[in-house]
């Protein structure tokens, strides 16, 4: 049943009830019997995580649901360390992979929403928006709590590099006050006001528990010197959404959202976009022994931006922002 790829588009009702009796046989999963799933001569070994994560960027939200329920129950039946030597370990790591990517990529995609609707002034999107992709961020908590730490490097690197990093620090860093009007882009990779910039990076930092993340954002933040690589990543426009992320959505019927908010003159394979870099974020970011980092560094000009806005907060009350129209 899991593994049988079904034609979603003639009937709404389908893919949530293949989705129920996913999670359902996902919540009975145990040590036991868990390997009776596994088949690694199969062109789907284990189709009850792999087929299930394909949905994660569905519009329904009962089918998201299902997928953060019955992905977090396999991940929680691998918790044990007597498992992670075996083959299936490997293959969830190696799924989770692209799948941390699609989650973070309709993370941003739910961010740029809350712009718009910011930016149009329609208060009923823009809460709608802002608790989907809080509840993302919620779901994202879960996976770090599961205390599995190479699962964990795993979305550390894809919410760092295709999300916050190049989306909400790039989009305040690059506006700051000084910057006037001139960066408010549009088409690829355009900027998120700073209004909402902000007060999604605040959801962020208040959501979140992951040590990792959180302090590879104070480092990006607050340290007087950076790594030219790193200060490079809050430049650049975020990496282009996978091909493969919207070849799954075709299957149900569903179409690009918001492809033109990311750079598509980024030509990198969905492999190289899936693959873990030799050098994660949090690690181009670990400062060695006395404090100093690895490789060339240059002056942080985001800790330059931060303090202008910092100094221009005396005004703010007087521009408005999110929280008036909230």
């Amino acid at each position: 049943v899991a593994a049988t790829r079904l034609d979603f588009r003639g009937s709404d009702d389908l893919l949530p009830l293949w989705m129920t009796v996913v999670k359902d046989i996902a919540t009975m999963l145990n040590k036991d019997n868990l390997m009776l799933f596994f088949d690694p001569s199969s062109h789907t070994p284990f189709p009850i995580f792999t087929e299930a994560v394909r949905f994660y960027h569905h519009p329904v939200s009962q089918v998201r649901t299902h997928v953060q329920a019955a992905s977090l129950e396999i991940f929680l039946k691998l918790r044990d360390e007597d498992v992670w030597a075996e083959p299936l370990f490997e293959l969830v790591l190696a799924e989770s992979a692209s799948f941390f990517t699609h989650v973070c990529c309709l993370l941003r995609e739910f961010w740029h929403m809350v712009d718009e609707a910011f930016r149009a002034g329609v208060k009923r999107d823009l809460r709608s928006a802002l608790y989907i992709q809080n509840d993302i961020l919620m779901y994202i908590n879960d996976v770090f709590a599961c205390d599995i730490p190479r699962l964990s490097q795993i979305m550390q690197e894809k919410l760092l590099r295709f999300a916050v990093v190049p989306v909400l620090l790039r989009s305040v860093v690059l506006q700051r006050p000084s910057a006037g009007e001139r960066a408010w882009s549009e088409g690829p990779g355009k900027l998120l006001s700073p209004p909402v910039a902000f007060y999604l990076l605040h959801d962020l930092l208040a959501t979140l528990r992951s040590a990792a993340v959180l302090d590879a954002l104070a480092a990006l933040m607050l340290r007087s010197e950076l790594p030219e690589g790193a200060l490079q990543l809050v430049a650049s426009a975020p990496p282009r959404t996978p091909s493969k992320y919207f070849a799954i959505q075709a299957s149900w019927g569903g179409g690009p959202a918001l492809a033109g908010a990311f750079d598509p003159r980024d030509l990198s394979t969905d492999e190289a976009l899936y693959a873990m870099p030799a050098t994660t974020v949090v690690e181009l970011l670990h400062a060695q022994g006395g404090g100093s980092f690895t490789g060339a560094s240059a002056r942080n000009w985001c800790l330059d931006a931060l303090e202008e806005w910092l100094r221009s907060l005396d005004h703010a009350a007087e521009r408005g922002g999110l929280a008036a129209l909230l």
